[in-house]
């Protein structure tokens, strides 16, 4: 076959397309090459470091405990006597705290020996030593009424804990008032525990404290501990307790001093 000018042995190509025969061959679409910028010789910045001033922690007081009362002063007040004269040693306790005089308790034991019984008929409050005999807590506390003092005694059933220990810290939180109560612990020679009264001087209720004088011990019962339990425990058969306090002075009809509050 002859050629004409111009003519060439390519292929014709039609906008990027060749053609061989009846075969149309298509060509790989060409993707953009990304230039990444050439990164120059420049110094490499350092940021200063932060110093932050740390104020040292004080660490913090321990929180004072909780106290009711103020058993540190009222435990001087301590008085004993033996299984006979005990009840009048607590009456002794309870005057001493509410005048902040150290009342003689040979006083109490002779108003005691003076005075008709309130509760057993026909004889005295105190028969006197030698006689196996003692003084009963109730003509303790009349001996008390009889001096001005004024003298409230309340039980609560057992379901009523937390309402006996509520009104006793109320009590002692007043320090124009002393508080006893009735509790059957051990006592000095005895080796059972005993039913019998004692006075409370505070209650801790931070580290769960009581603190008591207690007359029936004469070697071990001043400014005497027990732990809250333990208290509870020995205070639950019926959380007897009596508040005593002094009336004010202009509901008397004669001025009140120290002095009056100690006559028989």
């Amino acid at each position: 076959m002859s050629r004409r000018g111009g003519d060439s042995d390519r292929s014709p190509v039609t906008s990027g397309v060749r053609t061989t025969g009846s075969t149309t061959a298509k060509r790989p679409p060409v993707r953009p090459v990304s230039a990444k910028p050439v990164r120059g010789n420049r110094p490499t910045v350092t940021k200063p470091a932060v110093v932050r001033v740390v104020k040292p922690v004080e660490p913090e007081a321990p929180a004072e405990p909780v106290v009711y009362g103020n058993p540190r002063q009222n435990q001087d007040y301590f008085a004993s006597g033996n299984w006979e004269t005990a009840p009048l040693m607590s009456a002794t306790m309870i005057l001493r705290q509410l005048t902040g005089a150290m009342v003689d308790p040979q006083d109490l034991v002779d108003q005691g020996l003076s005075t008709d019984s309130r509760y057993r008929t026909g004889r005295k409050a105190y028969l006197g030593p030698g006689v196996n005999d003692r003084v009963m807590w109730y003509d303790a506390q009349e001996l008390l009424s009889d001096r001005g003092v004024e003298l409230v005694t309340r039980t609560h059933p057992k379901a009523q804990e937390g309402r006996a220990l509520a009104d006793l810290q109320a009590a002692l939180q007043d320090p124009r008032k002393a508080v006893a109560v009735n509790v059957s612990t051990p006592i000095d020679g005895w080796d059972k525990p005993h039913t019998h009264e004692v006075v409370v001087l505070g209650l801790d209720a931070t580290n769960g404290q009581v603190y008591l004088n207690d007359a029936w011990s004469p070697t071990s019962g001043k400014a005497k501990v027990m732990t809250l339990a333990e208290f509870l425990a020995a205070w639950a058969n019926n959380f007897s307790t009596t508040v005593a306090q002094l009336p004010p002075a202009a509901s008397r009809r004669e001025p009140m001093t120290s002095v009056d509050t100690m006559a028989a």
